[in-house]
């Protein structure tokens, strides 16, 4: 079960058969403060092993969203992002809503897109 890192919200459940499930929080990290609107709060990742799985949540939860969006797509990864100030989406193979997301004009983020 995935929760919501800032209160006891259920976000997903997931049930896997083989593989690992990895959850990273801006709070697991060094950083103390709330997450910048540009950031995500909490991503879990699903992957063949759990290793793989700690390496790229963490990874992840330090990146911006544009970074992380691009690193989801490039790397078809599947899992949740829960953006600050935000809805959780879902993602499949590294695809949001079976499409992929692109840089807007105007330098705005892909975190709108989600």
């Amino acid at each position: 079960m995935i929760n919501d890192p800032d209160d006891a919200e259920k976000i997903a459940h997931y049930q896997i058969k083989n593989g690992a499930v990895a959850t990273s929080t801006y709070n697991d990290g060094k950083s103390t403060s709330r997450p910048q609107l540009d950031t995500p709060k909490l991503i879990t990742l699903v992957s063949k092993g759990v290793t793989e799985a700690a390496i790229l949540a963490q990874t992840a939860i330090e990146m911006d969203i544009d970074s992380v969006v691009d690193l989801i797509e490039t790397s078809q990864l599947t899992g949740l992002i829960l953006p600050a100030d935000s809805t959780a989406t879902a993602f499949l193979r590294g695809r949001f809503n079976d499409r992929r997301l692109y840089a807007l004009k105007n330098n705005q983020s892909k975190l709108s897109q989600l």
